[in-house]
């Protein structure tokens, strides 16, 4: 991102990629920010919401734009809007755990 993550509280850049391996049409989604520390960077997590399999994947780094967007799908904007929805919600609740 180009937030640089320096202060005292917010030290490390993350991006959480999560994907759902069992819907092939949705090739997930990224969350980015920054965190307090490096636990659990460079780790994959599995899970179920409502009985759909879920990886996430935290990748963290602490220099400007070291964790760049990249867009994953083409998909039209009224499927992502209902996707970005529960994926959004999904990622939160996942990434609020780990953290």
């Amino acid at each position: 991102s180009t937030q640089t993550c320096t202060n005292s509280t917010s030290n490390v850049c993350y991006t959480g990629k999560t994907v759902f391996p069992s819907l092939t049409s949705f090739v997930g989604f990224n969350n980015q920010g920054c965190k307090d520390d490096n636990s659990n960077c460079n780790q994959t997590i599995q899970g179920t919401l409502m009985f759909v399999n879920y990886t996430t994947t935290l990748t963290c780094c602490n220099t400007d734009k070291c964790n760049p967007t990249t867009l994953v799908s083409s998909a039209a904007t009224a499927k992502m809007t209902v996707t970005g929805a529960v994926g959004a919600a999904i990622l939160a609740s996942v990434l609020g755990s780990i953290m």
